[in-house]
């Protein structure tokens, strides 16, 4: 991805039992998609995620639209099954495996 010129930010995890998990990764992709509003360079943040957490996000990205007269959209992609939902208060995107598959270098 940085080689197309994608900016990516890594986190370590940290380990439970065995079990690795990430931390930080929410509130790195908050202060990213508040920041694409602030300078306006981007017309849509797509997040490939189901984390209702980020219902808060889109709300203050509706927000934020309004005071600084921006237009930036907030999506959710996820994966085509009929029990899985998008996050509330953004627009949904579904995808197939295939799509999935083929996205991947």
């Amino acid at each position: 991805m940085q080689a197309i010129g994608t900016v990516t930010f890594a986190r370590k995890l940290q380990y439970h039992k065995g079990i690795g998990r990430e931390k930080g990764i929410d509130m790195r992709i908050a202060l990213d998609a508040i920041n694409i509003v602030h300078t306006k360079s981007a017309d849509i943040i797509l997040l490939f995620s189901q984390d209702q957490d980020f219902v808060e996000l889109a709300e203050e990205i509706r927000t934020l639209n309004r005071i600084y007269g921006a237009s930036v959209k907030i999506a959710s992609a996820f994966p085509d099954a009929p029990t899985l939902r998008g996050i509330y208060k953004t627009d949904w995107l579904k995808y197939s495996k295939a799509d999935y598959l083929a996205s991947l270098f």
